[in-house]
């Protein structure tokens, strides 16, 4: 616990790794690349991700302790893959893939999972 707050853990924790790491955006892109920095936020964050799992456990033999795991549907970033685009529009035409299984939200720009 730091100044009365409880230590963020789990996505909570990965999600603000952003918050203690800058990354790097070139301007003259339209897509943010994964330079080995912020590897799980990277992966919460990026563009074809719509699925995740994860397991918790508390440890009996030591206080405060709580391990927890998570995948995504998708494998690791690599460095210089791409993490999502950017602009104000929606997805870039042909990028939520595989097509079969994603769409654009228009709204929000992001690629999610179709409707059955």
């Amino acid at each position: 616990m730091v100044a009365g707050k409880p230590r963020p853990f789990g996505m909570e924790l990965w999600l603000s790794e952003i918050e203690r790491t800058s990354m790097y955006v070139d301007p003259t892109l339209s897509f943010v690349l994964y330079e080995n920095l912020n590897r799980n936020y990277s992966n919460l964050v990026r563009y074809n991700t719509y699925g995740i799992g994860c397991a918790g456990r508390f440890c009996t033999n030591a206080m405060d302790q709580f391990n927890i795991f998570c995948l995504t549907n998708k494998p690791p970033l690599r460095e210089y893959e791409t993490i999502y685009y950017t602009g104000a529009g929606p997805c870039p035409t042909g990028d939520c893939q595989p097509d079969h299984l994603l769409s654009c939200d228009q709204q929000t720009g992001l690629c999610i999972k179709k409707q059955s």
